[in-house]
């Protein structure tokens, strides 16, 4: 009895100390946390970015937004080419809203194709499709993307271009059509030439033209073009002068690398023979014998033996030649700091002192010609920072004179290029000037918008009688026979 009486006791004493320490330990419970908004976003198409408030969360459709404020929030969507997307929603505690923009059935995300052309009536192909549409015309609804334009007209090389189409925008396109009646541009923008940076152009007695770029050699027959360094042959990749093609219808090319020679289909290393591998100009007089101009000095070739020619062992004013022009009857002619010729036997040289002409014209040479006749026509570069205005001169055997050009005053000239027909063909930063006689000079600038004339480097007349000439940043003009 004593013993279940204490029992009892401990019993009660237990509950009574539980209950204390609940009375000590109770108190507020913590408030649950809140439930927020949260945001479904999908799209067609996919991948439009998402703004909260004007700041991308670094998400694109389809995803969530979540913790979203109670309240209206504002949302955004962007996405390159389409109308950004705008609207607000309410956030709800524990709701989770859904929402679905379908760009394509909103109209407003829809653009236009304005396209235009200098030639009117230009028949106009959306993505290899014909409209059935002519220039000028409107065309819509285009969804935003990117879409090929091209124009087709008769007489006239097409041209097309990828144009990206904005929604709800009218995107306007102009072509400038080239009319193939008279003249034909090749560049890397409408043919399968390499480079549009082109220094020399010649033409070979096969009708091939070739051509140095700015980093290798360039061929075209018509058909195909064919571009070559020193990943496909012993050609280097920089640094190209001049071409010449010889009577035997070798190709020789000069480089700041050495000097070259094509034959065949071969290419063979001449500058072992050389007395240094830096090779501006060269030229083949009448008896196929090659005159070759180095900065050691100028070098004859006549077919075996190689003789160097520099002031230690000729008559000759300098070593640093950059210009060579074999003449009539054996004399050669050629330019450095003065120009000077060589008959075979006595040296000449002539510079501002002794030629009797305005000093400001200067002996900057950049290329040097000798006509049939004999006479010799001499480019001098502008130098605008020494007070060097440059220009043309001609040494008719007995005194040297200034021609003019107009447009040409001041210009840089580049290049000469003597035709079978004795026309002189001058190149020039702005254009290209024709002569016979400087009473019948004609002066090629300005053709059309399509046709690039500036910076022209060289010519060459092709056995079809088709002009060709080289331009740096524009590639090549071909202007048929008859238009020039």
């Amino acid at each position: 009895m004593k013993r279940s009486f204490i029992v009892i006791l401990f019993i009660l004493f237990s509950i009574f100390i539980v209950s204390c320490e609940k009375e000590v330990f109770t108190g507020p419970q913590d408030p649950p946390p809140p439930q927020n908004g949260k945001l479904f976003i999908q799209s067609s198409p996919t991948n439009a970015k998402i703004y909260y408030h004007n700041k991308y969360m670094g998400l694109n459709t389809p995803d969530s937004l979540v913790w979203l404020n109670n309240g209206t929030q504002s949302i955004t969507l962007k996405m390159d080419l389409f109308k950004d997307t705008t609207f607000n929603m309410v956030a709800d505690e524990k709701k989770i809203t859904s929402i679905f923009i379908d760009y394509y059935t909103n109209p407003g995300h829809y653009g236009k194709i304005d396209c235009d052309s200098d030639t009117y009536g230009a028949d106009i192909f959306i993505n290899g499709s014909n409209t059935g549409k002519k220039t000028r015309a409107t065309l819509s609804p285009y969804f935003p993307g990117y879409y090929n334009v091209k124009l087709t007209m008769k007489e006239h090389r097409a041209d097309s271009t990828v144009l990206p189409v904005h929604g709800g925008q009218s995107n306007y396109v102009y072509f400038e059509l080239e009319d193939t009646t008279k003249w034909v541009t090749y560049k890397t923008s409408n043919s399968k030439i390499p480079r549009d940076n082109i220094n020399c152009i010649v033409s070979d007695q096969n009708n091939v033209k070739w051509m140095t770029a700015d980093s290798g050699l360039v061929s075209f027959d018509g058909r195909e073009w064919k571009y070559y360094d020193d990943k496909n042959s012993i050609l280097p990749n920089t640094g190209y002068f001049k071409l010449l093609v010889d009577k035997q219808n070798y190709l020789w090319i000069a480089t700041v690398k050495g000097l070259f020679v094509r034959i065949g289909n071969t290419f063979y290393n001449y500058s072992y023979n050389l007395p240094s591998n830096v090779v501006p100009s060269l030229s083949c007089d009448d008896n196929g014998i090659m005159w070759i101009a180095t900065p050691e000095g100028l070098v004859k070739y006549d077919g075996s033996v190689w003789k160097t020619y520099n002031v230690s062992n000729s008559g000759i004013y300098g070593n640093l030649l950059s210009c060579v022009s074999a003449g009539k009857n054996g004399k050669v002619w050629f330019a450095g700091n003065k120009i000077g010729s060589f008959d075979g036997v006595n040296w000449t040289d002539w510079d501002m002192d002794n030629m009797g002409l305005d000093p400001s014209i200067g002996m900057d040479i950049s290329d040097l010609k000798v006509d049939l006749d004999g006479k010799v026509y001499a480019t001098h570069l502008t130098i605008i920072k020494r007070g060097i205005r440059g220009g043309l001169t001609c040494f008719d055997g007995t005194k040297w004179s200034e021609i003019a050009i107009p447009i040409f005053y001041k210009i840089d000239m580049f290049s000469i290029d003597i035709d079978a027909n004795n026309n002189k063909w001058i190149g020039a930063q702005t254009g290209l000037a024709k002569f016979q006689q400087i009473s019948d000079l004609k002066v090629f600038h300005n053709l059309s918008k399509q046709v690039p004339v500036n910076g022209v480097r060289g010519t060459t007349i092709d056995r079809n009688g088709d002009l060709w000439y080289a331009t740096f940043g524009n590639g090549i003009v071909r202007i048929k026979n008859g238009n020039y």
